[in-house]
């Protein structure tokens, strides 16, 4: 299992799908915009000493802190240009996604913002979305303060799909448990996984025997059978310190590409459909490629296709009444420079209150025996009564010239 990972995720063409759940916060990175070599040079450029950067956030003490970081960027020498000032225009976010476009163009890309910080909304899930189509086309840099589940495996015995908001999920169920496998990876929402486990436990599929893996938002249902196994991310909740992370990798970003290239205005007008913004664009390829070694969230860093690699998870095992006990964790080792993997597999309690872990698939109790004619290990004869032989066996069924399965008896 992949996985909730904190992802910076880039997105190369404005028509890629842009995913976003409801599981709190998490960083990825949307820039909507066709990936750009980047090149250096060596001369001195006449670029603006005023950036202005903008927010869409969820509350009013994300805004103070949004506008009360820059304001405080501005005094650390090691981020920000000599003769350059970074200014801020933010606005709550609307959990519907027209408005929400609507108010991309008229408060903030009208004010000419360099790059744009969005949260996610209580309720809503397009709204985020709407932001990077909307900034995108505009070649305007997004880095969104939200969360989405990562994919699980693709070595499954069997995949079900299924159609959220559903009253009963039964049907689905019983094409998984006619599978040998007891292991079951679940990607859903809070509130179709509060159906899926009641559903569930009707079909006895709760219980010994069976191994349940889901994703952070399926742990939000209010009926998580106990023995469930998920992953939730560190630091999931505190928004305030992905507002950091974010900000300090855009005006790190920023810091550089001031020193190597020369940099537009951004745009103004949403009516202007024809500008390219070739600053956007190059501004894409050095957010990518910045790391923040200690950063309030953890390490910060990007993989080639802009996904963050070192998203740190609890490990979380479920107990009754909606209690969570960590029994692992995924994280970042500063000693050998790669995430790790930790469970303490004592400290687990597997579904039926089992302590050892689960064989994960079902073992057949009913077998079929097939006998295939092979001279001169095995001979065939047609039988002419009930009877047989010391050394025979009557063949309950046999196939018939014409391919017909036919009982003896």
């Amino acid at each position: 299992m992949e996985s909730r990972k904190i992802t910076f995720k880039i997105f190369a063409d404005c028509n890629m799908q842009i995913k976003s759940m409801s599981v709190r916060y998490f960083i990825f990175l949307a820039i909507i915009i066709r990936q750009y070599a980047k090149g250096k040079h060596s001369q001195t450029f006449n670029n603006p000493g005023y950036f202005k950067i903008g927010g869409m956030l969820s509350d009013g003490d994300s805004e103070a802190f949004f506008n009360e970081t820059i304001d405080n960027l501005n005094f650390a020498s090691q981020y920000v240009n000599k003769g350059v000032t970074y200014g801020h225009v933010v606005i709550a976010m609307d959990s519907n996604p027209i408005r929400t476009a609507l108010n991309v163009c008229k408060f903030l890309i009208a004010q000419k913002v360099y790059a744009i910080i969005v949260s996610h909304p209580p309720v809503g899930e397009l709204s985020p979305a709407a932001v990077s189509y909307t900034s995108g086309f505009y070649h305007i840099p997004v880095i969104g303060i939200s969360s989405r589940d990562s994919a699980f495996s693709d070595k499954v015995e069997n995949v079900i799909e299924f159609e959220p908001g559903l009253s009963n999920f039964k049907s689905e169920l019983l094409l998984l448990k006619s599978a040998q496998s007891r292991v079951y990876l679940m990607y859903a929402s809070a509130e179709d996984a509060e159906i899926i486990f009641k559903n569930a436990a009707e079909l006895n599929m709760t219980g010994a025997g069976y191994v349940w893996l889901v994703t952070e938002q399926a742990l939000n249902s209010n009926n998580v059978p106990e023995g469930v196994l998920g992953l939730k991310l560190i630091n999931v909740t505190n928004e305030k310190s992905h507002i950091k992370d974010s900000l300090y990798v855009l005006v790190s970003a920023l810091r550089e590409m001031n020193q190597t290239e020369s940099i537009t205005e951004a745009p103004q007008d949403c009516d202007n459909s024809g500008l390219i913004w070739e600053t956007g664009k190059k501004l894409f390829e050095y957010v990518r490629q910045q790391t923040l070694e200690n950063g309030a969230t953890g390490r910060v860093a990007f993989d080639d296709n802009g996904d963050r690699i070192y998203a740190e998870y609890d490990v979380v095992n479920s107990r009754l009444s909606n209690k969570f006990v960590s029994v692992g964790q995924y994280y970042y080792s500063s000693e050998s420079s790669k995430m790790k993997l930790i469970v303490n597999d004592s400290i687990i309690i597997w579904p039926g209150k089992i302590k050892n872990k689960p064989e994960g698939f079902l073992i057949p109790t009913h077998l079929k025996v097939l006998t295939v004619e092979e001279k001169p290990f095995v001979y065939v004869r047609k039988a002419t009564g009930m009877k047989c032989e010391v050394e025979e066996v009557l063949c309950p069924n046999y196939k018939s010239n014409k391919g017909k399965w036919i009982k003896t008896n």
